[in-house]
């Protein structure tokens, strides 16, 4: 964070492990919970559009085929 002193990081990040070794399924939870509120308020945002694949490379020849 900006302006905290490296001892204040040091605790935040502390705090944070801690949190995490107490409820380790908190982050799925929030991000279930994030998820079902853009799908809720947001849901273009979770338009996915397909992309075409690209063609697959042609390797360039080398060696003595390539010269016949």
């Amino acid at each position: 964070m900006r302006g905290e002193s490296e001892m204040e990081r040091a605790a935040r990040l502390d705090a944070a492990r801690d949190i995490l070794s107490a409820y380790p399924e908190l982050p799925d939870t929030v991000s279930q919970v994030a998820a079902e509120a853009i799908e809720t308020f947001a849901p273009e945002l979770l338009n996915v559009a397909v992309l075409p694949q690209p063609a697959p490379r042609r390797r360039a020849r080398t060696g003595k085929r390539a010269a016949a």
